[in-house]
């Protein structure tokens, strides 16, 4: 198997095969990763060497091209797809998936709270007893990761939310803002719109942009993780320790929780702004189709009949 050079990884003497990984981002016990785990890493760093140093030309190619994203330019992105729901007195989860598979996705696994209405069809974990937000999120987002270990990226949606048309093919083209990604957000609160967009965005003012991670984080109805953060994620104990010592039992305040991570960790967060996904309401997007109206804590959604693939001309 070849890999993208890095300066974290070295060989793992009692356990050939196996490598070990410096990178403090990367916490896994004793260090250990597995050769599917480097080569699906986005935190792999270039090493100050030059071609004649023993190191195929074509490697290094591979190496700057994917300094940014968890695979080689030529393989598919691997998704791993997850919806969390619970009853409503006027439920949602029809609604998301058809905008969920206009968006690209057509076979989320459903993470369902006892009673809650789930159509046929698709892949569903029941929860044996009521869970509330926070412990069926974490499980949902540690249940993908064991599903499909091999993924580029684990996205957890909420069953409220509806998405701009074609999100994954713009997405592929679109991922990872950084390499430091911690966690990025399709949905993009009111409170995060002024925030300044990475550069190379436009004609709309459009783009990914950083937002202040600790406590202030908000909103988490659509949170995407690079592989290795989802792993690195559910390991960190003081995410662990939030059910025993959160507020409210620790049932709930999922983006506090990940934005207290992403801060301790050195990660960074990105929201998409104009938001490419919305909660579900009456307040026309930015963009208005007179046939869509969807409603959402921000005013800037592109809207459900926005093609996404229009961001990439």
């Amino acid at each position: 198997m070849q890999f993208v050079p890095c300066r974290s990884r070295s060989a793992f003497p009692a356990r050939p095969g196996l490598h070990q990984c410096q990178d403090p981002r990367v916490d896994v016990w004793q260090r250990q990763v597995s050769p599917e785990f480097c080569q699906g890493c986005s935190f792999a760093e270039f090493p100050d060497i030059q071609p004649s140093d023993a190191v195929p030309q074509s490697v290094l190619d591979t190496a700057v091209l994917t300094s940014l994203g968890p695979r080689a330019p030529a393989e598919p992105f691997r998704w791993s797809i997850g919806i969390t729901t619970a009853p409503r007195a006027a439920p949602t989860l029809e609604r998301c998936l058809g905008s969920l598979a206009r968006a690209g996705w057509e076979q989320p696994r459903i993470f369902a709270e006892p009673d809650a209405p789930v159509p046929t069809g698709l892949p569903v974990t029941w929860r044996a007893s009521r869970m509330g937000a926070w412990p069926n999120w974490y499980l949902s987002l540690a249940e993908l990761v064991m599903l499909e270990p091999l993924a580029d990226c684990y996205f957890l949606s909420q069953d409220d939310v509806v998405f701009c048309r074609h999100v994954r093919e713009f997405l592929e083209q679109d991922l990872w803002p950084a390499r430091e990604t911690g966690v990025i957000s399709l949905f993009c609160p009111s409170i995060d719109q002024g925030q300044p967009r990475l550069p190379g965005y436009g004609p709309h003012d459009y783009g990914p942009h950083e937002v202040a991670t600790g406590s202030s984080l908000a909103g988490a109805p659509t949170y995407l993780f690079p592989a290795a953060s989802a792993r690195a994620f559910l390991q960190d104990p003081q995410v662990i320790e939030h059910r025993l010592q959160g507020p409210r039992r620790g049932l709930g305040n999922i983006d506090v929780v990940v934005g207290r991570w992403a801060q301790q960790t050195g990660r960074k967060v990105y929201y998409y702004s104009p938001a490419l996904a919305a909660t579900m309401g009456d307040t026309p997007s930015i963009w208005p189709d007179p046939t869509a109206r969807v409603g959402q804590i921000s005013d800037r959604f592109l809207g459900e009949y926005f093609d996404a693939r229009d961001l990439l001309n």
